[in-house]
């Protein structure tokens, strides 16, 4: 089961035009994995790191670290942006 506060709310929020309380926006997500009577510790811990690659948590800590400007954060998307869609039309060409 995997329980999220605000930042989870902050994205259906965004459609509604609803905002977290300041006090709670840095509020983390938090990842909870139940106990089955058969598992054994060790899948228990695979079961832990397959659920934190899936919510990216690694990449938002590191992502954290340092405040990047949101400048910054437009033009490294448009650079991601350019660079899927130049991958996408050397596709296009190389099925043809």
């Amino acid at each position: 089961m995997l329980w999220c506060n605000w930042q989870h709310v902050a994205f259906w929020s965004r459609r509604v035009g609803v905002r977290a309380p300041e006090a709670q926006q840095n509020i983390y997500c938090m990842i909870i994995i139940k106990k089955n009577e058969k598992d054994s510790i060790d899948r228990m811990l695979k079961r832990y790191k397959q659920k934190i690659k899936r919510t990216k948590q690694v990449k938002a800590i590191r992502d954290r670290k340092q405040y990047t400007k949101p400048s910054e954060v437009k033009r490294l998307q448009m650079q991601k942006a350019i660079y899927v869609q130049k991958l996408r039309d050397d596709e296009q060409k190389n099925s043809f």
